[in-house]
Parts: C-alpha cells; sequence; structure tokens
C-alpha cells in the first residue's frame, strides 16, 4: 500500500510537538504521547492496528476525517488505548471518521465530536463529551462503555448493543 508508515518499535511524541502524518499509519508497537503534545490521525488505517497508545494527562490522540473522503480507523483485538489523557472523535472533513475498536480503551477523558467511536469491546473512561461543541457523533457498538465521572451529551447518538453506564451522572 502506497503511503504507509508501520510502527514496529516504540514512537514517542514530545516536547510540545503535534504529529500529523502524512500517509496510513499502523501501529503494531508502542505510541506514547506527551504532555502537551496531539498526535492526529486523519488518512485511516490498514490492518496493523494492535499496539499500545499511551497518552499523558495533557496528551491528545484525534482520530479525524480528511477532506471528501470518508476515513476509518480499525483499532484491532489486542489494541489498547489508555492513559490520563484525552481521545477524541472527530469528523474532520465532510466524509467523516469511523473508528472501530476492538482492544483495550481505558482513557481518561474520551470526545466524541461529529466522529463515530464504536466500542466493539468493553471500555472505561472518567469523562466522556458526545457531541463536543454541538457537533454530532455517533457513541456505537457492541461493547459496554463505562463513564466513572460525568457523561456530558450536547448532541449526537447512540447506537448498537452496547450499553452505556454513566456512573457520575448525566449533563443533557
Amino acid at each position: 500500500v502506497a503511503n504507509l508508515a508501520t510502527n514496529n518499535g516504540t514512537f514517542t511524541i514530545q516536547n510540545g510537538r503535534n504529529f500529523n502524518p502524512s500517509a496510513f499509519f499502523d501501529n503494531a508497537g508502542q505510541v506514547f504521547i506527551s504532555d502537551g503534545c496531539t498526535f492526529t490521525l486523519n488518512h485511516g488505517s490498514i490492518t496493523e492496528n494492535t499496539g499500545r497508545w499511551a497518552i499523558t494527562s495533557a496528551g491528545v490522540l484525534e482520530f479525524t476525517g480528511f477532506g471528501q473522503t470518508a476515513t476509518t480507523d480499525n483499532l484491532n483485538a489486542g489494541s489498547n488505548v489508555s492513559g490520563a489523557g484525552t481521545v477524541r472523535f472527530s469528523a474532520g472533513g465532510a466524509g467523516g471518521n469511523t473508528t472501530n475498536l476492538a482492544g483495550t480503551y481505558s482513557a481518561s477523558r474520551t470526545e466524541i465530536a461529529g466522529g463515530t467511536a464504536n466500542f466493539n469491546a468493553n471500555a472505561s473512561t472518567t469523562t466522556l463529551s458526545l457531541g463536543a461543541g454541538n457537533s454530532g457523533g455517533t457513541l456505537g457498538g457492541t461493547g459496554d462503555v463505562t463513564i466513572a465521572g460525568l457523561l456530558t451529551w450536547n448532541s449526537g447518538i447512540m447506537t448498537g448493543a452496547g450499553k452505556t453506564f454513566a456512573n457520575g451522572g448525566i449533563a443533557i
């Protein structure tokens, strides 16, 4: 596949840098996103996302669309998204973005802002914002999502067989 970057080792973003690869990105190793850094995936992924994504408290991992083309990111069984930082699922361009998560998910802050996040394995987060900035978005999938803190539901929909447990309450 043309324009494919594959990480089989350790990839670290630090010193306040933002990283937005101009290619498809597969992670079979470890990606560490440090404080003040953002890793933006806007080209989708191919097949090998079985690695670990670790986000520090002021770090951001974003799955987003690209222009008029719909993009899809697949984090397969064996993948692990965790940490005290933020994971954002946004639409990006007019084509939108869908992220399918089949591995472990335990990020502190989750934002769904126009994109689609399908949790196909049980997941947990401290806070979840659905439709951040009234941008819509979809929380879906077959896995259950447990929110320890507040679920803020500004806009958007929930769909799929999975259940959402808002243990810290819901603000609509």
